[in-house]
């Protein structure tokens, strides 16, 4: 319920689209040549996420994911949970996050680096793809077993055979069923952000806010013209800001570790990465559910 509560905020800008096929890998950088020697290391993200761009993405981020609004709107209070204490030591019981009385934006939380991790870590797909193509082109090529067509045929089995792993449910996929590449994605939509940003010139959270939802819904007449839809780039930036910020991997880039972990803390999550329990936590659970039964 927790989670649902913040993920509607992304809802209606994710929308049930798919991607459309003109941006699958192939078509967005046929030029990008990954081999297995640069697929293991990673391509480097630096060129494409330079300062910049990563404050450029940190201001759209502010605009589709207007944190302040959520956490003053929302429902659920941490501090008022009996566990608060437990999960944030050096906070008294009862007293709120230190962003509760002032703004809090994706910077601070560490969005943009955060992405940019996410993006390196995903470089390498693009020799899987190449490898998976072949795999599908060839999908007995590994098989042991000798004359394997006609050993089908003798057990009564189809002599066509899929390696289904685009259907499996677990690879970026366009309209078309082809793969996609975050990293290709990226590369091929931030320059159209650039050069909207700069002929839109938003200067407040407001005009970013505009901006925003005109990407989202391909409305924005600063984009330019005959380029993928804004769209599509909008739905994938969301989806990836939430897995920074639900799977942490915002983390290490952090300096302030309460700040890191914002959006779980607003959340109810205490299950997160290094957050260890010990039996005298137990112990006190149990008293306070004790405390809580015996007044219902």
């Amino acid at each position: 319920m927790k989670r649902r509560d913040f993920l509607a905020q992304t809802g209606a800008l994710l929308g049930a689209a798919a991607l459309p096929s003109r941006i699958s890998a192939a078509a967005l950088a046929p030029d990008l040549q990954v081999t297995p020697q640069n697929a293991q290391s990673g391509l480097s993200s630096d060129e494409l996420f330079n300062s910049s761009q990563i404050h450029l993405l940190e201001q759209l981020g502010d605009a589709l994911l207007p944190l302040d609004e959520w956490i003053k709107d929302k429902l659920y209070i941490p501090e008022k949970n009996p566990s608060w204490i437990e999960t944030l030591p050096g906070l008294a019981s009862g007293t709120p996050p230190p962003w509760r009385d002032k703004s809090i934006s994706v910077a601070q939380i560490g969005l943009g680096v955060g992405l940019k991790a996410l993006v390196r870590s995903s470089s390498g797909d693009a020799y899987l793809v190449s490898r998976w193509n072949h795999r599908r082109a060839n999908p007995l090529e590994l098989c042991p077993i000798p004359n394997c067509d006609r050993w089908r045929a003798s057990r009564g089995l189809r002599k066509d055979v899929t390696f289904a792993i685009y259907e499996s449910g677990n690879v970026f996929l366009d309209a078309a069923g082809n793969p996609l590449i975050r990293y290709e994605l990226y590369r091929t939509y931030i320059p159209l952000l650039e050069s909207c940003v700069a002929l839109s010139s938003p200067l407040d959270r407001a005009a970013w806010q505009q901006l925003g939802n005109a990407l989202a819904s391909d409305k924005s007449v600063a984009w330019p013209v005959n380029s993928p839809p804004s769209s599509v780039f909008v739905k994938q930036f969301l989806r990836d800001s939430v897995a920074v910020l639900l799977d942490m991997r915002n983390i290490p880039f952090v300096a302030e570790k309460m700040y890191a972990y914002a959006v779980l803390i607003e959340l109810g999550e205490h299950r997160r990465s290094g957050n260890a329990y010990t039996p005298e936590h137990v112990a006190k659970t149990v008293v306070i559910i004790d405390k809580l039964l015996e007044k219902s």
